[in-house]
């Protein structure tokens, strides 16, 4: 009888239809990866050619060392990526979306960070957007209200930010390498969730005992993001869900990152917080910038990208030039960096003049959701300053009262 084959981490992708997605992923899995692996799909009742095609693939590609678990329904992410690592036969777990390609060199950089670093609960990949060096995900930060975000998206990949130490509460389960005992240890992902918080549930489970997480970007991967149908359509019973089980330590922690790099926080019209640069290097950027030099700015910008005069000089230059589909891209970046009313009505100026009534859409929804949030600000600042001091938040105190100076009186007419 032989002994089955050592595998050195184990692969597990849950999809649910978009089988070109799906070919895409295991064909890069198959041409980046020379480990010992075992790879997993558990299909969640596809309907397209998932169910006709995905066993033949995998077969010609892995052998034996090939395993579908089909469902006979739509089980959804969490409880399709559980069955997939009991089936393991790694002491290494990798969970990795379908809608995502892998790179040259992306698995050796993640179990070496694993080896060197026993207190690290799991790792991921620095993710990148396809047909771009934009950084995807790069750890999730949170900001007041438990609400999660993507540090640095949007970042070029070669930003000196991307290589640094960090240690976020959370990482995305698109692509999450951790030990098996982790995860078993800690009841595997939450099955109450439906397609959403899955991966911060499971973090914040395994931070309370002690473990960090970290992305590595010696590895990288390049994520389509969001592909699967009603991906959002939870996202609120999801939140909520995670603020009953995780509320103690859901505490903002977005100011300890950014603070520590250099930048700083701003509250816009509708309280929202965003990252910003200090005036004083904001400054220093404007000045540089003097003159009719539109390739110095792009160069400026990839250094800096949070320089909002900087998106304003190149929108306006493309604009100039005709160049309607460059000046859309620039102003895309510079109304999710500097999120405002005015970035959002440029937004979709540019969008509903190059054609994109995607992006179009995005921008009015944009513009409708400020509509509705900028009702009763006044009192919601208020509640905001009296959350912080009570809860020993300085810095947000500060930065709330600071808003109803600014804006109090106006808003709360």
């Amino acid at each position: 009888m032989h002994a089955p084959p050592a595998y050195q981490i184990s692969i597990i992708i849950p999809v649910f239809n978009q089988w070109d997605y799906t070919a895409k992923c295991l064909h890069s899995l198959k041409l980046h990866t020379a480990d010992a692996i075992q790879v997993i799909v558990v299909d969640n009742a596809s309907t397209d050619r998932t169910r006709e095609e995905l066993g033949a693939l995998g077969a010609s590609f892995w052998g034996d060392s090939f395993l579908t678990i089909r469902s006979d329904f739509n089980q959804g992410f969490a409880r399709a990526c559980n069955l997939g690592a009991n089936a393991a036969a790694s002491q290494t777990l990798f969970f990795l979306n379908n809608d995502t390609e892998l790179t040259p060199n992306w698995l050796p950089p993640l179990l070496a960070a694993l080896d060197e670093d026993t207190s690290l609960g799991g790792v991921g990949p620095l993710l990148l957007y396809p047909g771009s060096n934009l950084v995807q995900h790069l750890g999730i930060a949170f900001l007041p209200g438990a609400q999660a975000e993507h540090l640095y998206e949007y970042f070029p990949a070669t930003h000196p930010l991307t290589s640094g130490p960090r240690h976020p509460k959370a990482i995305t389960a698109a692509a999450l390498c951790m030990p098996k005992k982790n995860f078993m240890d800690a009841g595997g992902f939450f099955e109450g969730y439906k397609n959403g918080c899955e991966d911060i549930d499971l973090c914040l489970t395994l931070g309370v005992k002690g473990y960090r997480f970290r992305c590595v970007p010696e590895s990288t991967v390049y994520h389509h993001t969001s592909q699967t149908v009603g991906r959002f359509d939870n996202d609120q019973p999801n939140s909520a869900l995670l603020l009953s089980r995780h509320g103690q330590n859901l505490t903002p922690d977005i100011h300890h990152h950014v603070l520590a790099d250099g930048y700083g926080i701003r509250l816009n019209e509708w309280l929202l917080a965003s990252v910003c640069l200090p005036p004083e290097r904001a400054a220093a950027l404007d000045a540089k910038a003097d003159g009719d030099n539109p390739r110095l700015w792009l160069d400026m910008l990839d250094r800096e990208p949070l320089w909002e005069k900087g998106y304003d000089l190149l929108a306006g230059w493309l604009d100039a030039q005709r160049s309607f589909q460059e000046s859309l891209h620039i102003r895309t970046l510079a109304a999710h960096f500097n999120p405002s009313k005015v970035r959002y009505i440029q937004l979709l100026k540019a969008a509903q003049k190059t054609g994109k009534p995607e992006l179009a859409q995005h921008a009015l929804e944009k513009l409708e959701k400020i509509a509705t949030e900028s009702k009763d600000l006044h009192r919601k600042a208020i509640r905001r300053a009296q959350w912080a001091k009570s809860s020993g938040e300085p810095f947000w105190e500060k930065l709330y009262l600071g808003w109803l100076s600014q804006y109090g009186a106006a808003k709360g007419r």
